[in-house]
């Protein structure tokens, strides 16, 4: 429930067949209890299924991507007839609208919005605030910290990041925070191998 709106998640499938049952149980669950809208991020057989079905049906659905590499998904042109059947695209970068549009998807359907943030939650800390964690983490004051948080995966870079750190002055510091899932062990080795093999003293560079 929210903003008092029902809402239905869909679990992920394995395999295609599994995929479009879950989309058809979802959508086709009990006469009258179909849902008004339906509401797909990222590129996969169950986003493809289920806003199929849901054309089929007549029933109006949204589309977003969280991230820019449309190119290297197994499902591009699936993603792209569904991208250009939905109701409302959200794009929440520039690059990201560029790309819906290079998939056929017209400008004026189009609503480019940054990820929203719920500031009363998450807001900059007061000076007194930031002293303990400080502290905790043994950065001198007047050090500068620079927190890189995701999955430690190649689209997100944290190579990048690493080859910033080497260039910065001596007082930068850099936190890298996220997790490993089984098919991206590969690249956090690697990542892992370049922090170590960095001529920095290694307590400019934390690892999570």
């Amino acid at each position: 429930m929210a903003d008092e709106i029902s809402v239905r998640h869909i679990s992920p499938s394995c395999n295609a067949l599994q995929c479009v049952t879950v989309a058809r149980e979802s959508l086709l669950s009990k006469a009258g209890d179909r849902p008004d809208l339906v509401y797909g991020s990222r590129a996969g057989r169950l986003v493809c299924a289920t806003c199929g079905l849901a054309r089929f049906l007549k029933i109006p659905y949204v589309f977003e991507l969280t991230n820019n590499n449309i190119d290297a998904f197994v499902h591009k042109r699936a993603t792209g007839f569904i991208a250009k059947k939905a109701a409302k695209i959200f794009a929440l970068s520039e690059p990201l609208r560029r790309q819906f549009i290079r998939l056929g998807v017209p400008a004026d359907r189009i609503w480019l919005r940054p990820n929203p943030v719920e500031t009363d939650r998450f807001r900059m800390p007061t000076p007194s605030e930031r002293v303990e964690p400080r502290k905790e983490l043994a950065i001198p004051e007047g050090d500068i910290m620079h927190l890189m948080v995701g999955g430690l995966v190649d689209r997100k870079n944290q190579m990048l990041a690493l080859d910033a750190i080497e260039r910065l002055p001596e007082k930068h510091r850099l936190m890298i925070v996220g997790p490993v899932r089984p098919n991206e062990r590969h690249y956090a080795a690697t990542l892992r191998t370049r922090i170590a093999g960095l001529w920095l003293p290694s307590k400019r560079v934390c690892r999570t």
